[in-house]
């Protein structure tokens, strides 16, 4: 994983205290973030959303890694979800 961290750009200040401002401080934070979801990750968990609305893997890896070990073991529906912005490059 430490590898895919050096083939990114060099971390943004900028970002993140906009995610300091999203999810409060957490030390964790102060890294770009990983996101590493399990392929039996639903829909609703890995967009956002619900009736008391949360954000969903894909805003909490923003600035950061989004790692998909097991892609085609993923649900037809969440792969979906993801195709717009694994198209395009970005989350929107």
């Amino acid at each position: 994983v430490r590898l895919l961290y050096s083939l990114t750009d060099p971390p943004d200040v900028d970002r993140f205290i906009e995610r300091e401002a999203i999810f409060g401080f957490d030390e964790s934070l102060r890294w770009r973030p990983l996101e590493e979801p399990h392929h039996t990750t639903p829909t609703l968990a890995m967009v956002g959303g619900g009736s008391s609305i949360q954000p969903g893997v894909i805003s909490r890896a923003h600035g950061g890694l989004l790692f998909l070990d097991e892609l085609l073991r993923f649900k037809s529906p969440v792969l979906e979800s993801l195709r717009e912005s694994i198209e395009s490059g970005r989350i929107e």
